[in-house]
């Protein structure tokens, strides 16, 4: 008599658990649920909801792959990019090497993990860096996120893990916007901010829920600070946060404990005519009580301060743009920066004064601004002027001669 075969386990996949009942009522709604040998996991969703289990069954299977250790000397059609992307995740993420701003690393991974996380290195190839850029729909989000792509193949190569080269290719740099803002139109900003009311049922209430966007746009024109430097700064020391030091006159756009990127945020000398305006934000704070008045409340914590937190300003900022220029507008939130920079290149402030104050290099001011300053190319103007280039000797030396 043959020995009879062992059954071949059968590979995860999800089931539709069916209803419980006990005494004639309802135990236990159907439920998708994970069945994987031994193991059952509930996805909680629905029998109506396929979509949903599927998803959570692409999690499962992730989280069981994300056990096993890759193996040395793999070729590029047996190493999935949800590994290297997780061992990058585990050296820049929270590792030693730990990037400056974790959090903003784990979004880019995710958003690389919804299009190549079932994906093998083999399948990087033009036409699908091409087909990442397109379904991202932002070219400059595409190659940043496809730049985190290229280093965790690079360190996973490195470790051994792959044995082949794999080629990532970066959508073009797209240029620098630099729409900026006329003192006339940050006047006109700052008087929608202030006079603005919230909108309830069809009717104008008390509250003034726009005027927290002023120390940002002030604070934007006058120091070319970034956004999350301004929103997330503080007037009481935080090493975790920019600080603002109104005793000294400085701004701390760096945290104290923030390691140093290529993205400088260096101290600076807060403007005098800021300066007033931050002492008076911080003093005279005003809040609503329940009866809709504005009263006078504790000294604001926080730089841009909504309801007693730091918020993001940027839903706000983009609704009042709108507001102001129309839908078709093309200012952002970092157009303060780029108005700060562009006023001073007006002004006739020298190209390394401006690089030093914004926490740029001369390179990136002049590439993205230089333009804007008076003595733009203005010596090799000058030498037509000073020189006989294009005079009209110069000229009528080769008149008559033939070719010319």
């Amino acid at each position: 008599m043959e020995a009879s075969m062992p059954r071949q386990r059968k590979p995860a996949r999800i089931e539709l658990e069916k209803a419980r009942y006990r005494d004639g009522k309802l135990h236990q709604s159907a439920v998708w649920v994970i069945r994987d040998g031994s193991t059952k996991r509930s996805t909680g969703c629905s029998p109506d909801d396929v979509a949903g289990a599927q998803e959570a069954l692409r999690v499962y299977l992730g989280e069981q792959h994300a056990k096993l250790k890759p193996e040395k000397g793999a070729p590029a059609s047996e190493v999935m990019i949800a590994d290297a992307l997780r061992l990058y995740w585990e050296r820049k993420g929270d590792g030693p090497k730990a990037v400056a701003n974790p959090t903003e690393l784990a979004g880019r991974i995710r958003k690389l993990l919804e299009f190549w996380g079932t994906m093998t290195a083999a399948e990087i190839r033009d036409i699908t860096c091409e087909e990442y850029a397109e379904k991202r729909g932002s070219q400059s989000a595409a190659r940043r996120e496809l730049q985190d792509l290229k280093a965790a193949i690079r360190l996973h190569t490195r470790r051994g893990f792959l044995r082949e080269y794999v080629a990532i290719t970066l959508p073009e740099k797209e240029e620098a916007r630099v729409d900026w803002l006329t003192r006339s139109e940050v006047a006109k900003l700052l008087r929608y901010c202030w006079t603005a009311r919230e909108i309830q049922k069809g009717a104008p209430t008390q509250k003034r829920h726009l005027r927290h966007l002023i120390p940002y746009i002030l604070t934007g024109v006058y120091t070319g600070s970034r956004s999350a430097r301004i929103y997330q700064a503080s007037f009481d020391y935080d090493e975790t946060r920019p600080h603002v030091d109104l005793d000294e006159g400085i701004y701390y756009r760096k945290p104290a404990v923030e390691k140093a990127t290529k993205k400088r945020a260096g101290a600076v000398r807060i403007p005098d005519r800021l300066l007033a305006h931050m002492t008076r934000w911080r003093r005279d704070h005003y809040r609503l009580d329940q009866k809709g008045n504005y009263v006078m409340g504790p000294p604001a914590r926080f730089l841009v301060e909504y309801r007693g937190r730091p918020v993001n300003p940027r839903k706000a900022m983009s609704n009042a743009l709108v507001a102001v220029f129309g839908p078709a507008h093309p200012f952002v939130a970092h157009t303060m920066r780029h108005t700060c920079a562009t006023w001073m290149l007006k002004d006739k402030v020298s190209v390394n004064d401006v690089a030093a104050y914004l926490s740029m290099t001369r390179e990136m001011v002049e590439w993205v601004y230089g333009h804007h300053h008076p003595d733009s190319h203005r010596a090799a103007g000058n030498a037509f002027q000073k020189s006989r280039h294009g005079s009209p000797t110069v000229s009528r030396r080769f008149e008559g001669q033939k070719g010319v």
